[in-house]
């Protein structure tokens, strides 16, 4: 430790690098916290935001009987549209996890086999978000009454825009 202080010499140097050190650490470890609570603020507020379309949507799905028929064009429009809005896709699964609507096109008529759609068809609302891909995931339970689960809203938006 002496090796060290005899580097600086005089006092002014010594004030100088200690003062450094104890402004500089502390505003770092700062900034980093800062960085993670806005991000997950914003996340949180992506998944609240996502959340609320996907019930606005399965309020329509309900009023409309979509899945006795799958084939209205203006719901589909309008979950091509939202799946726009969110640079992601759309998916509508019914009450046995089968794929009744995607907006890619890719999984219609099969069976998806994830967790959160699993719970969602239990009743309960879920989000993830996948860092490695960075993706926000919603899935939203289309709730006929309070009890009866009649299928699952999932909207996926890519979250480019989170630095991780």
């Amino acid at each position: 430790m002496n090796k060290i202080f005899k580097k600086f010499h005089s006092l002014r140097e010594r004030t100088f690098f200690a003062i450094l050190f104890v402004g500089l650490v502390p505003s770092f470890i700062l900034t980093i916290l800062s960085y993670q609570f806005l991000r997950d603020r914003l996340i949180s507020s992506d998944v609240t935001d996502m959340a609320t379309q996907a019930a606005l949507i399965s309020d329509e799905l309900i009023s409309s009987d979509y899945f006795s028929n799958p084939d209205q064009e203006a719901i589909n429009l309008e979950l091509s549209s939202v799946g726009n809005v969110y640079s992601g896709r759309v998916m509508i699964l019914d009450n046995t996890l089968m794929v009744i609507k995607d907006t890619y096109d890719m999984y219609e008529g099969r069976t998806m086999v994830w967790e959160n759609a699993i719970i969602s068809a239990y009743g309960d609302t879920t989000s993830d978000f996948d860092e490695e891909n960075r993706t926000l995931t919603v899935a939203v339970p289309v709730m006929v009454e309070e009890e009866e689960v009649k299928g699952i809203v999932i909207i996926t938006e890519s979250a480019e825009y989170i630095e991780t």
